[in-house]
């Protein structure tokens, strides 16, 4: 799990790629800006038996898959 801050206002949490962020201008201050990233924990408890198909963007069951 990953979130992005910009200046204290979160732009969101992402929980696997693409980790990519859009957010409000608004959210920037003219001079120097403070960007987190913050890595918070892992999915391990949900995934159990599950696997990221990145083709179809979706978590697929292990279980569900034909074997040849």
């Amino acid at each position: 799990m990953v979130e992005v801050t910009v200046n204290g206002e979160s732009l969101g949490v992402r929980a696997w790629s693409p980790y990519t962020w859009s957010g409000n201008t608004a959210y920037l201050k003219k001079g120097s800006n403070q960007i987190e990233v913050r890595v918070t924990g892992t999915l391990i408890g949900l995934l159990e038996g599950q696997y990221f198909d990145y083709e179809n963007h979706r978590i697929t069951d292990i279980r569900c898959e034909r074997r040849t």
